[in-house]
């Protein structure tokens, strides 16, 4: 069958679908854009191709309208994969179903925002379907697959309530979280602080800067000569160990290597030992 759609600036292009099909892998040399995303349309009637959101994972999801009998009625919902095939100078969508059943062939056509389509295996008319501003989701992992817009700013993507993706902007990055600060990645831009790792205190992708954590303080003997005389970290209170510690101060010791941490006097350590805790300590001497 010969079939004809309005080509962009007027005219008509004729599309025979008798030709055999190949795969036409996707490729940045054949600039082709493919309709990557969600595309809708008003439905009028069962059997209607309300909604198509193609992945790039080779995913699709589909919504079809149904014959209603009584209100209200759901569109049916189909998921599966699919694949990009060309016979001659025409492109198809191939969508199969969960255990790999063919179910429809669509050539397709995109001009940029509108997704033209014809049911090949119907003979069915073209029909055009528009690209929505907010994708289709079930799950936030599935919007990162449709290359929507994404403001320019650290986040992630969310499926709200009603299956559209939205993108949340984060008011805080991992360094500001952990109680640090962004500073720019020059000599004393961290004075009296110790500069976190990138990976664990990241800056949420800012170019040229650096987190600055508060410098790790020393732990306390509190509670002297009662049952509760021990080593306390006075920035929360916590309790690190019990320990005979009356009249000792902690230090840092051992700097830049596996056994940094803090040390005390033989024996007014924890466990009756000179070591209270483990820490990335170094940062703090002299501040």
């Amino acid at each position: 069958m010969v079939s004809l759609i309005a080509a962009c600036g007027g005219g008509l292009e004729a599309t025979d679908d008798h030709l055999l099909d190949a795969d036409d892998p996707m490729g940045m040399e054949d600039g082709v854009v493919r309709p990557i995303g969600s595309f809708s349309r008003s439905g009028q009637s069962a059997g209607d191709l309300i909604r198509l959101t193609i992945m790039t994972d080779r995913n699709y999801h589909a919504e079809t309208l149904v014959y209603c009998v009584k209100a209200p009625c759901y569109p049916v919902r189909d998921d599966g994969t699919y694949r990009w095939t060309k016979g001659g100078s025409t492109r198809y969508i191939r969508l199969y179903g969960p255990a790999g059943e063919k179910l429809h062939r669509y050539a397709y056509r995109l001009q940029g925002d509108e997704l033209y389509l014809r049911d090949t295996d119907q003979d069915g008319d073209w029909f055009v379907m528009t690209r929505e501003s907010s994708g289709w989701c079930r799950e936030s992992a599935q919007c990162a697959r449709q290359n929507l817009p994404q403001p320019r700013c650290p986040g992630e993507w969310t499926c709200t309530m009603d299956d559209t993706c939205e993108y949340q902007c984060e008011t805080q990055n991992a360094c500001e979280l952990g109680g640090g600060s962004c500073v720019p990645v020059v000599p004393g831009a961290c004075q009296g602080g110790i500069i976190g790792d990138a990976s664990e205190y990241s800056c949420g992708g800012l170019l040229g800067v650096m987190c600055c954590l508060p410098a790790p303080k020393a732990p306390e003997c509190q509670n002297a000569f009662t049952a509760r005389e021990g080593w306390y970290d006075p920035a929360t209170g916590d309790l690190l160990c019990l320990a005979n510690c009356a009249g000792s101060e902690a230090r840092c010791g051992n700097a830049g290597t596996r056994s940094e941490g803090w040390y005390t006097d033989a024996g007014a350590g924890c466990g009756g030992a000179a070591l209270i805790a483990w820490d990335n300590c170094a940062g703090s001497m002299g501040s």
